[in-house]
């Protein structure tokens, strides 16, 4: 697959997160994955800020959740989530530009791999 291709599927993709569990450090490792690029960083586990609960006033609809510090943001869709998580929670993210073709693949092929949406849990230690 050339570059360019590459490039154009990773640009499509769907916003991700792979946690994977740390037990001993009491953390997650996440692995951010957005249609810009990626991001890895180690949280807390109390820290995890997205979640999606049942919202029992709306009939077989979900509320999803995002805290952030003393904020609680709910959206009843998840592009809205979604949107809100990759501007006030991800941030910057390493684009895809940077990575050597190798490394576009290996993205590429874990995306595959696993299924889209927030939060995406691929493994745990």
């Amino acid at each position: 697959m050339t570059r360019i291709v590459l490039l154009d599927k990773l640009h499509r993709i769907p916003v991700s997160v792979s946690l994977v569990v740390l037990p001993t450090e009491n953390a997650y490792e996440c692995q951010y994955i957005t249609p810009k690029g990626t991001k890895n960083e180690w949280i807390g586990m109390e820290q995890w800020p997205a979640y999606v609960i049942e919202d029992s006033t709306i009939p077989r609809k979900e509320k999803y959740v995002l805290e952030l510090g003393d904020r609680s943001l709910a959206f009843n869709d998840y592009n809205s989530f979604e949107e809100a998580f990759v501007k006030e929670w991800i941030g910057e993210v390493t684009p895809w530009e940077d990575y050597g073709d190798e490394a576009l693949e290996y993205w590429l092929e874990f995306v595959s791999e696993c299924e889209a949406g927030i939060p995406l849990f691929c493994g745990s230690e």
